[in-house]
């Protein structure tokens, strides 16, 4: 069994919400409730990994997003075809 105290400022460093890092949990934890045995730590620490990618991409294509948005409020009609076709 792992030790959920000394493992929960770990997960916390994960910056992910608390409440995404209980859902994670909740997948995960399937053996004994509120204790997770080896397999289902590695299992949890992958599915952390993959929630900071995606949030990670995610906040990249928001400021892409954002920074494209601006862009076309200062452009013209012609110049907005350019953006379509690049995204």
């Amino acid at each position: 069994m792992i030790n959920t105290e000394r493992l929960y400022p770990i997960l916390l460093r994960s910056n992910l919400p608390r409440e995404t890092l209980g859902q994670l949990w909740a997948l995960c934890n399937k053996t004994t409730p509120g204790q997770l045995i080896k397999e289902e730590l590695f299992l949890l620490l992958a599915m952390i990994s993959i929630a900071q990618v995606t949030l990670s991409l995610v906040r990249f294509f928001i400021l892409k997003l954002k920074k494209t948005t601006l862009l076309l409020n200062v452009t013209d009609a012609c110049q907005f075809s350019y953006f379509v076709n690049y995204f």
